[in-house]
């Protein structure tokens, strides 16, 4: 911060984004297995909420951002730091900084990443650069447009979101059809999975609507769309298709109790016994049924089949619902 002068009060993602993904950068090469969220936890606890298999990247970086954003409570990075709540300060100026960083460098490749990166250091030390000057650094070296990057990650909420909606088997290539369900044409990176490996992954660059590749066929497990987690996707329960089968887009279900954090990996179910009590149906037990922890836009039920001591039959309760959070609009939040 000595020698690169920024404003940290008009930029501060300039300052503190920065050096928090140099520190994701280092805490992933020298403590690759620390997770600083869950080491002090209980083994049973992580155990129990599945959380053993989360990064520290996706603990501490990811979730603070995911949560604001899910309930369009999130704020851009290009702002002023008097301007930021409370908890936003932290999850956007830090973390979703560092992971957005991290982001570009997977795109650009870290070689390339660290050229442009080390050309804004001899530029600009001792002196007192700003968001512009970085951009055209990196648009100068890399030769290419940023603009998903820096006008609309790094100046607005937009979100960013792809989805695999279908695939074919044509000779010796799949063809795979993908679609920008997001606000941000950024790039997207695909997969084949076998065996729990990522094969022949591919950066496609970003657009609109749908576009349709072809992808070498080696007989594939399945599809993924950032296997590895590069992305800043605010959804991700969307990114896998099998490659055979006849439900290629459903998951395996995952019955969790309690709950956990959202695996595209899966379809999860999550339980809980409970209890109720009311002058008809007297003492009533069961278990509870959801598929929402934490609040996010999107189809959420929840389903408590109950016992009734009372009139000796089953009993229950079911709520379903949509919700959809609004950042922009008049209307914040609308249930149906």
């Amino acid at each position: 911060y000595g020698m690169l002068g920024s404003n940290e009060r008009t930029h501060p993602w300039m300052d503190e984004g920065l050096n928090s993904h140099n520190e994701l950068r280092y805490m992933r090469q020298k403590y690759p297995e620390l997770n600083m969220f869950t080491e002090d936890l209980p083994n049973f606890i992580t155990t129990t909420l599945n959380l053993n298999k989360y990064t520290q990247k996706q603990m501490v970086g990811e979730l603070g951002y995911f949560m604001n954003a899910w309930v369009a409570k999130d704020q851009p990075i290009e702002l002023h730091s008097a301007n930021y709540t409370e908890m936003n300060y932290w999850s956007i100026v830090y973390s979703k900084t560092a992971i957005v960083f991290d982001y570009l460098m997977a795109y650009l490749g870290e070689d390339l990443y660290d050229q442009c990166m080390q050309e804004y250091f001899q530029r600009w030390k001792f002196k007192h650069p700003g968001p512009k000057d970085l951009r055209i650094i990196f648009e100068e070296i890399t030769k290419e447009d940023l603009s998903w990057f820096f006008d609309d990650i790094i100046k607005t909420t937009k979100q960013l979101d792809y989805a695999i909606t279908d695939i074919e088997k044509n000779g010796d290539e799949l063809l795979i059809t993908l679609k920008n369900k997001g606000d941000i044409e950024g790039p997207v990176i695909i997969s084949g999975i076998k065996n729990r490996k990522s094969i022949s992954p591919l950066w496609i660059n970003g657009f609109q609507g749908e576009k349709t590749i072809s992808y070498t066929n080696q007989d594939y497990d399945h599809i993924t769309i950032d296997y590895n987690g590069d992305m800043p996707e605010i959804n991700r329960n969307n990114n896998i298709i099998k490659t055979n089968g006849i439900f290629k887009k459903i998951e395996p279900l995952k019955f969790q109790v309690l709950g956990s954090l959202y695996d595209p990996e899966k379809t999860q179910i999550f339980f809980w016994p409970t209890t109720n009590y009311n002058i008809y149906n007297k003492h009533s037990f069961g278990i509870k049924f959801y598929n929402r922890v934490l609040p996010k836009s999107g189809f959420s039920y929840s389903l408590s089949p109950l016992y009734s001591s009372g009139t000796k039959d089953i009993k229950g309760e079911m709520n379903l619902k949509y919700s959809r959070y609004n950042q922009e609009g008049s209307i914040h939040r609308c249930i149906i």
